[in-house]
């Protein structure tokens, strides 16, 4: 049963999410078990490109082939064309089609499907632990279609908003074909990420443990024109974002969008993953080829 924003209980959850989200508390207290590790993690110039820019600006974009051989990037366009007749329309965002989604607690995660591996691959989860400055959880995987709506209004995260719950968390996108400005494009207002040393940091800001919905007069109202980052992009484009920061996307005008998503935010995230981790055997994650990393996100080890 929901929990409603003005009950007792959310009246308590207030004051212990600001507590939670300060920065000394959440780093040697909150996720002190799941610190960075201090061996070196080998990341390559591109990847601190990523942090870089993440850590300035909240949102970070590079191609397919910068991080990896654009031949994986076709195993995954191949799984996209083979499961088109499987794809399934959601229940309120009737904008999306869903081609596969870890929504369910008590369904494991596909093993098989390639998504997975792939957002479990190491220098992913290099760029996330190096970001976060802890070893995160994979929350969940989703792949969708957006589809057109021509003239209707946004609706849900089609509008301006920061995700909930934490001041610091990374979604990583991958788009599956190319993005124009019809199709929807991710878009980002730099430098809004609660981390940041911006006056758009504090720009209405999360009522935690719940996001924050500004609307679109007040966003133009208060944020400069060169602030609005729009990720139009070709496929095979990689959109590394922390969330938390405002945003929004999938507002399909003319044409559709795919796009793959993974979510990692702390261990401790009061919601658990939305998977069962029951058929992941020892001789699956070997099969696998999962990292170090990739078994610690997943808590198998």
């Amino acid at each position: 049963m929901a929990i409603k924003r003005n009950s007792i209980i959310e009246k308590v959850r207030h004051p212990y999410f600001l507590i939670r989200n300060n920065p000394f508390i959440y780093k040697n207290i909150v996720n002190r078990k799941y610190r960075a590790p201090s061996f070196d993690l080998k990341y390559e110039p591109v990847q601190q490109k990523i942090i870089d820019d993440l850590n300035l600006n909240g949102i970070a974009m590079v191609h397919f082939s910068e991080l990896f051989p654009i031949k994986e990037f076709s195993k995954l366009l191949d799984w996209i064309y083979k499961n088109e007749g499987n794809l399934k329309q959601k229940k309120q965002k009737k904008y999306l089609y869903t081609y596969y989604g870890t929504e369910d607690k008590n369904k494991p995660i596909d093993l098989d499907n390639p998504f997975v591996p792939f957002f479990l691959s190491e220098k992913l989860l290099q760029v996330a632990v190096l970001y976060l400055g802890y070893i995160p959880q994979l929350y969940e995987i989703f792949i969708e279609k957006t589809v057109p709506v021509g003239d209707a209004s946004p609706t849900y995260s089609q509008n301006w908003h920061r995700d909930p719950e934490e001041k610091k968390t990374l979604k990583i996108f991958l788009y599956l074909n190319d993005v124009n400005i019809e199709s929807g494009p991710f878009t980002y207002i730099l430098r809004s990420q609660p981390t940041a040393k911006s006056k758009l940091a504090k720009l209405f800001p999360q009522k935690l443990p719940h996001g924050s919905y500004p609307d679109s007069e007040s966003i133009k109202k208060s944020v400069p024109d060169g602030s609005y980052f729009v990720a139009t992009a070709e496929k095979a484009t990689l959109i590394f974002c922390d969330t938390a920061g405002i945003h929004k996307g999938g507002h399909a005008i003319k044409n559709d969008r795919i796009m793959a998503t993974a979510f990692f935010p702390s261990r401790k995230y009061s919601i658990k993953p939305l998977f069962k981790l029951d058929n992941l055997e020892n001789s699956s994650h070997e099969k696998l080829g999962l990292s170090f990393l990739g078994q610690k996100v997943l808590g198998i080890k």
